[in-house]
């Protein structure tokens, strides 16, 4: 409040006459007869207004800035770790998911034709094992039916990955699923955007597999294929490999 104000009396009665209310900051200054009580209630009134939006403007001071900006760190650190947990969870799942789709699709195909299917694999592991991204190539394409050979190993030209996911576009190349390439061919990518390459095929027909790490051959029922992957670290036989069999020795199994 800018304005001061001065009780205006007479000199003989005392009875006061007025006020005059005199402005700081223009020098000037006002004589309001008989209008004391009314004058000092509007000017009282607009003072207490003034306080209260000076308080209301009130920011946050610098301590207190600091501790919400500390408390949203910490809880960021907090669950940080535990979205990535969730995450690796959900993305194993999808694996053993398209694995589980692979096995199918073998499964079908010996239905169909009553033979495995084939990609030129080396037959060292008690099978005929795939370990390069163009035996896998060949052999997710033949499985796809979309071979452009002379003579394709699915003649029939039968499908039998329909359903499986596509993968999603992913830093320039493609993570988490199936991907038909330009010239026709399909190839399967893992999570971390590389590309699945690793099976043995049961081309002898006896369910025994040489397995991997322990490199000793033992029988698994049922099983036409086995697969197994190295893990975002891009190292064997540490605690991320992924697998589609379950046998004690393998990094996978509990």
């Amino acid at each position: 409040m800018y304005c001061t104000y001065v009780r205006l009396c007479t000199v003989i009665s005392g009875q006061e006459v007025g006020i005059m209310l005199i402005d700081s900051r223009s020098s000037s200054a006002a004589f309001y007869p008989n209008e004391v009580p009314r004058i000092l209630q509007r000017h009282q009134m607009k003072a207490k207004t003034n306080v209260s939006k000076t308080k209301s403007r009130r920011g946050f001071t610098l301590v207190e800035m600091i501790v919400v900006i500390s408390m949203i760190a910490a809880l960021a650190g907090i669950s940080f770790p535990v979205y990535r947990s969730i995450q690796k969870k959900v993305e194993r799942q999808q694996f053993e998911m398209a694995l589980a789709s692979i096995e199918r699709a073998v499964d079908n195909y010996e239905t169909e034709y009553n033979y495995l299917p084939t990609a030129g694999g080396a037959d060292n592991w008690d099978g005929e094992h795939l370990s390069t991204v163009a035996q896998m190539t060949t052999f997710i394409t033949v499985l796809a039916g979309a071979e452009s050979v002379a003579n394709p190993v699915n003649f029939k030209g039968i499908s039998f990955l329909d359903g499986t996911p596509e993968a999603k576009a992913q830093g320039g190349g493609f993570a988490s699923g199936f991907h038909t390439n330009a010239n026709g061919s399909v190839s399967f990518y893992l999570p971390w955007g590389t590309q699945f390459k690793h099976l043995v095929i049961d081309s002898d027909y006896d369910e025994m597999f040489r397995l991997p790490f322990i490199t000793t051959t033992h029988k698994l029922p049922g099983k036409r294929i086995i697969a197994f992957e190295q893990g975002e670290d891009g190292i064997f036989n540490t605690d991320d490999d992924w697998g589609s069999f379950d046998y004690p020795g393998m990094p996978w199994t509990d």
